[in-house]
């Protein structure tokens, strides 16, 4: 019998991570990670996801964020400029030209996962729904300042564990 071979995301930096979600939602990838190499990866409370939004929103706090449908990921990165919280439980964002409106009653799990990035290790926000399937992705994208890394990790480390 051979040897079984990690999966690319187990030892991948934050474009694996991505790419495993776009495969099957993540759901292979969250059923494995109780032997994950590449970071950190613990449960977070759901409620807080509006608080981070607010939070970077006041301090101009540059973002990335990332939505998911079946084999699909739209992104946006820079400074949050306004944020809402609308009917049902949703949450608006407006991130640099884009906006994001997130549908927090559909999310039944969050969850601080750290992995390789431009600046290193880099702390993210996953949101799963119902199914086990994550349907965004909070964090840092790309090249920011250090003082712009450093301020995401300390407000990621200080979040609540669910």
């Amino acid at each position: 019998m051979a040897p079984e071979v990690p999966a690319a995301w187990e030892h991948g930096d934050q474009l694996a991570q991505l790419d495993a979600v776009l495969v099957d939602g993540g759901i292979a990838r969250r059923s494995a990670f109780h032997h994950y190499r590449g970071g950190t990866y613990r449960p977070i409370e759901v409620d807080v996801v509006a608080s981070v939004l607010d939070h970077v929103c006041s301090v101009g706090l540059p973002i990335g964020v990332a939505v998911f449908a079946p084999s699909a990921m739209q992104a946006c990165a820079g400074r949050v400029h306004v944020t809402d919280r609308t009917v049902g439980g949703r949450v608006f964002a407006a991130v640099a030209d884009s906006s994001v409106e997130l549908d927090l009653t559909a999310v039944h799990a969050c969850h601080l996962v750290r992995s390789t990035a431009a600046h290193g290790p880099t702390s993210a926000l996953e949101l799963d729904d119902e199914n086990g399937r994550c349907v965004a992705v909070i964090t840092q994208f790309g090249i920011v300042g250090e003082d712009v890394h450093t301020a995401w990790e300390h407000l990621a480390e200080s979040l609540p564990d669910a």
